[in-house]
């Protein structure tokens, strides 16, 4: 288990959603981490489909983002992790370097730690009063 940060530039005047948004952001993206990490960097659609912290489009869309990638290339598929946009691996951590909340959309950027400052776009939607992760990396774009 990870430990959840955000950064103090977030926390000083960020909204009650702001802060709600920002903390589903970090859940997703540390045990997204945690996950990739435990698969040696392969990524599946099965954990967003599956996790409560997304939304069931956000693992529909990805399952079709592999599909057509790996009709392009079947021997590498896409080449990257599209979840964080990386084909080198995840850091072991991250934290929310912003939040933007606008109605029931936000916009999240998640920060790798210092070993690997790589930063993952995260959008987020609002249903039935809680936040749910909506695409993040290559989905996210």
């Amino acid at each position: 288990m990870v430990a959840l940060s955000v950064l103090p530039t977030l926390a000083a005047d960020a909204s009650p959603d702001d802060k709600a948004a920002a903390e589903v952001a970090l859940k997703f993206i540390n045990q997204y981490a945690d996950y990739s990490d435990s698969r040696s960097f392969k990524c599946d659609a099965s954990w967003v489909k599956n996790s409560p912290l997304c939304t069931p489009e956000f693992g529909k869309r990805l399952e079709a983002f592999h599909a057509h990638w790996n009709k392009i290339n079947p021997i590498v598929g896409f080449g990257a992790d599209p979840v964080v946009s990386s084909n080198g691996g995840v850091p072991a951590t991250f934290s929310i370097k912003s939040v933007k909340v606008s109605g029931d959309q936000a916009r999240a950027i998640a920060l790798g730690d210092k070993s690997f400052p790589m930063q993952v776009p995260i959008i987020l939607v609002k249903r039935s009063g809680k936040w749910l992760v909506d695409g993040s990396g290559e989905l996210a774009k």
